[in-house]
């Protein structure tokens, strides 16, 4: 008999209810991981979108719910490098209030070639990539975004 079968029929027993058993994928994970950054991400852009048109700081208010994200980024990878990679990915990128290409840019600075992480779908290739050692973490170089007047984009302004 099917193991999973098994499985299924003595949950039912136990909780005394029909249950569907489902196969845990390589693409419902990526599927979790792509809508997570997602939402991720349009929550921080929200959150600086009424900073800079309405001066209405959420930071303070956010800041402990960012906190626990992050946390638990760096607890499920274990590697701080590429951790700060997924953090830089979510708050550091893009420049909100650029054009639609107003994004940072990644290089493999072994090969030298500009690595597409235009959608989450990308991001998350390159994050398997980094796990299973076929790109290592420490290869990869950031090319900061440019401000108006051609200077590197600083995060704290005077």
């Amino acid at each position: 008999m099917d193991p999973k079968k098994n499985i299924q029929e003595l949950l039912q027993q136990i909780i005394g209810a029909q249950i569907t058993l489902e196969e845990h994928t390589i693409d419902s994970d990526k599927e979790t991981f792509c809508g997570i950054l997602e939402s991720w991400v349009a929550s921080w852009e929200k959150q600086q979108y009424i900073y800079e048109l309405y001066q209405i700081d959420l930071q303070g208010y956010d800041e402990s719910l960012y906190e626990i994200i992050d946390a638990f980024v760096m607890l499920y990878f274990k590697n701080s490098r590429l951790s700060d990679l997924i953090l830089w990915y979510v708050y550091e990128r893009k420049n909100i209030f650029g054009g639609e290409n107003d994004y940072a840019k990644l290089y493999n600075s072994k090969s030298g070639n500009e690595i597409d992480i235009t959608s989450t779908e990308k991001f998350w290739f390159l994050i398997q990539e980094i796990v299973n050692n076929t790109v290592k973490v420490d290869d990869l170089e950031v090319i900061e975004l440019e401000d108006d007047e051609g200077e590197e984009d600083d995060e704290e302004e005077e």
